[in-house]
């Protein structure tokens, strides 16, 4: 893995730490900032950042996303943005910079629901509070812009889990996320049997997933490649259709770094053009 391949990735399983999006004197977001706003897109959701006084008056109060309408129409919604650095910018330059005001900025992620729409301006507009689903502080430190994900209030988590519990692996990267892979996909019968043959495995019932790119694997996940793909061409792309659905599909499985089962899924998956693959390793689960 190269450098940057390297900090994408710590990024991504480690974001609860502090990162520092403007260095003292800096105007512009940081590389290493940068990096961390990507980390931090999903498929389906979009941002918003916020000024405190908004935050305090809307998300604090209940969990909810809405404009405060100091800056925009009331006709026009609550905006928001599928890039976040686009709503890391928003506030954290000018007359909203934490280090002129003194106070924190906020950047929130929202699950873009049906009734929002993209409007002409090529923002993402919302009539009705959205509940908020990821929320990360950014505040002026030493001359500095940081940010970190800051803890949850219970009813914002409830609102999470129930999000999360319904999306798919493949199209949603998760941190930290624990599944009962069995039971989830006990309506994929073959992965079921596949794992069950295993007299000396023992799957607990709640499994850690990991999403990784598919060139950070130690061993290869797709064996023999383009004369297997060809030949079974009809079940991968039936997968495929699938994951870019939005159906429920196993995460690939692996055993002490090499591919245990799922190489039609991850074939399928990069022609679908995923670049961060869902996976559980069952290494420890001997006996």
């Amino acid at each position: 893995m190269t450098p940057d391949q390297r900090l994408h990735l710590h990024i991504l399983l480690e974001s609860s730490q502090t990162v520092v999006l403007r260095p003292v004197g800096w105007k512009a977001t940081s590389d290493e900032g940068r990096a961390f706003l990507r980390s931090q897109r999903q498929p389906g959701y979009v941002f918003r950042g916020m000024t405190d006084t908004e935050f305090q008056a809307t998300v604090k109060q209940d969990g909810m996303v809405r404009s405060n309408r100091m800056y925009s129409l009331h006709s026009e919604g609550t905006s928001f943005s599928a890039d976040p650095e686009d709503a890391e910018s928003y506030v954290n330059f000018g007359r909203d910079d934490p280090r002129t005001t003194g106070k924190p900025t906020w950047l929130v992620q929202v699950h873009q629901s049906k009734g929002m729409y993209k409007d002409s301006d090529g923002y993402v507009k919302s009539r009705e509070p959205i509940p908020a689903f990821s929320i990360w502080k950014m505040w002026a430190e030493d001359g500095a812009i940081l940010i970190k994900e800051v803890s949850y209030h219970p009813q914002l988590e409830s609102r999470r889990a129930l999000i999360e519990s319904a999306q798919s692996l493949w199209l949603h990267p998760q941190r930290g996320l624990q599944i009962d892979l069995l039971g989830r996909f006990k309506h994929y019968p073959h992965f079921v049997e596949t794992l069950d043959q295993f007299s000396g495995l023992h799957i607990p019932k709640s499994v850690l997933v990991q999403w990784l790119p598919f060139h950070a694997f130690p061993a290869k996940i797709i064996t023999d490649s383009e004369e297997e793909a060809e030949q079974e061409a009809d079940f991968i792309d039936e997968i495929q259709g699938k994951i870019e659905g939005g159906a429920d599909v196993p995460p690939l499985i692996i055993n002490a770094g090499k591919a245990f089962d799922g190489r039609h899924r991850a074939i399928a998956a990069r022609q679908a053009g995923i670049r961060l693959a869902p996976v559980v390793d069952i290494s420890s689960f001997w006996r």
